[in-house]
């Protein structure tokens, strides 16, 4: 928890000097990296406290189950904005965390912490926000929807093997008993 809150305080309070001085004048009302999508905010943050605590959200057991689910049923989001959530679907709420995490954790794999400390630096130096795939060229050499691509691919390849492997070993199923 002290990771993940810690993550939003320092990952938001990123800012430039124009941007500091902006909010001294008026108030606390500019700070470019709170512009970016919530699935990167909370992605982030679950990223780091399971990067640096040995345990975490990121690769659980839970988590690693929503992901295949979601490959295998066809709610995976299959756009850059579904990282966001259907908040009607499981994991409900968990949305951006989740399946941002874990994107986030594909960026990490595929460019290396480097370029993640980059990107966020970058983007807090914006003065105008919403230059999200401009500063992710730069940091990463690709934009997020290219990336995005690659993650779901991975995603769906990641599920479809590991169901064949379920499938082999004997799918086992229960029977309800009660139905209350």
């Amino acid at each position: 928890l002290i990771y993940h809150e810690l993550t939003h305080i320092l990952h938001i309070d990123q800012m430039s000097l124009v941007a500091r001085w902006v909010n001294r004048v008026v108030g606390k009302t500019l700070a470019p990296n709170n512009a970016l999508p919530m699935w990167f905010i909370e992605g982030l943050a679950t990223w780091v406290e399971s990067r640096f605590t040995g345990g975490g959200r990121v690769g659980s057991a839970a988590y690693e189950q929503y992901l295949r689910v979601a490959a295998i049923e066809g709610t995976l989001p299959s756009s850059l904005d579904g990282l966001g959530g259907a908040r009607l679907c499981p994991p409900g709420g968990s949305w951006p965390y989740v399946f941002g995490s874990d994107f986030i954790h594909f960026i990490v794999q595929r460019h290396g912490e480097d370029a993640l400390i980059d990107f966020v630096n970058r983007y807090g130096r914006y003065l105008l926000p919403y230059g999200l795939n401009n500063v992710a060229r730069l940091s990463f050499g690709e934009d997020f929807p290219t990336m995005f691509e690659a993650w779901y691919r991975m995603r769906i390849r990641t599920a479809t093997v590991r169901l064949g492997a379920i499938q082999k070993a004997g799918l086992r199923s229960g029977e309800r008993l009660t139905q209350g």
